[in-house]
């Protein structure tokens, strides 16, 4: 029996009805972010705007917070840009490209090979150089992940915001309303989500691609 790998692009195009080479798979592929955290669930949208589930969040909220102002408890609402409250130790990468590096990483067994750990140890150590290599020339932060138990390896290149500040997040009762049950329940009865925006040179960053939000909402094909 005969397994055909199937690439996120095909899983994407199938599903979701885009293609690699359509403007609409670049702005899902690239509208995305992490944190330090290593929680990946951002997302952006227009002027640096990003959003991300309530508790990922949650560690800035606390953080600024003051005696006066328990902003978990009671929630917190920047009515302006000039009100948004920089995150103390929030650091956003955003995906600006992906390549495949499979052919710098992968080991071809040698008869001198005679362990999987050194196979590992090598592998890894392509790794770490083809990362220090990259962030070098490019000055962004980059990753190497490995995939399919060790069959492809993909660099994955990130733009690095440290000014980072607190839009809105709700309070905490309906941030959490239901608790977990809720979280694989539709409709779900609670607001667990928290936007912030990226600064550039103190300005709101400019995104080349971001989600837009659509008011005529979703139509079938």
């Amino acid at each position: 029996m005969a397994f055909q790998r199937i690439s996120q692009e095909d899983k994407v195009k199938r599903n979701m009805d885009l293609s690699p080479a359509s403007s609409g798979w670049t702005t899902f592929a690239w509208a995305l972010c992490g944190s330090t955290t290593g929680l990946r669930d951002r997302s952006f949208l227009a002027d640096g705007l990003t959003f991300t589930n309530h508790h990922v969040g949650a560690v800035c909220v606390q953080q600024l917070s003051t005696h006066g102002h328990d902003y978990i408890k009671e929630g917190f609402y920047a009515k302006t840009q000039a009100e948004e409250a920089r995150c103390p130790d929030l650091e956003l990468n955003e995906l600006v490209g992906i390549e495949d590096v499979t052919s710098k990483i992968k080991v071809r067994p040698k008869p001198e090979m005679s362990s999987l750990r050194k196979l590992g140890k090598l592998s890894g150590l392509r790794c770490r150089i083809t990362e220090k290599e990259c962030a070098a020339s490019t000055g962004l932060r980059c990753d190497v992940v490995m995939f399919y138990s060790g069959e492809v390896y993909n660099l994955y290149k990130y733009k690095k915001y440290t000014d980072v500040r607190l839009v809105f997040a709700p309070e905490f009762d309906i941030a959490f309303f239901g608790v977990i049950p809720t979280t694989f329940t539709y409709p779900r009865y609670d607001l667990d989500i928290t936007f912030f925006r990226v600064y550039e040179n103190d300005k709101p960053a400019h995104i080349e691609h971001y989600l837009r939000w659509s008011q005529a909402g979703v139509k079938e094909n």
